[in-house]
């Protein structure tokens, strides 16, 4: 059986080694984004597991990472007293 047609292209059995490492690097990169996005609206970074859950996730997710962001909740000590007062 020859894997490789006339023009030369031919099937590739396996990908290279650097995809999976580069796909994994772009996931690392979206997660860590999106705990540090959860973290300024006062959320647990845990909340980003809420998109393994199929129906649900794909919604809330995003939802949750588009709201304002409410620095004083997580870290009270960065914002001054007249903005917490203020919302």
């Amino acid at each position: 059986m020859q894997t490789m047609n006339d023009a030369g292209y031919g099937y590739a059995p396996s990908w290279p080694p650097a995809v999976p490492g580069g796909q994994l690097g772009g996931f690392l990169c979206l997660l860590s984004c999106a705990v540090r996005r959860l973290h300024d609206g006062g959320r647990s970074g845990w909340w980003a597991l809420i998109a393994l859950i199929p129906p649900l996730g794909g919604i809330i997710l995003p939802v949750l990472l588009a709201l304002e962001p409410r620095p004083w909740l997580w870290r009270p000590e960065w914002v001054g007293e007249n903005v917490r007062s203020a919302s």
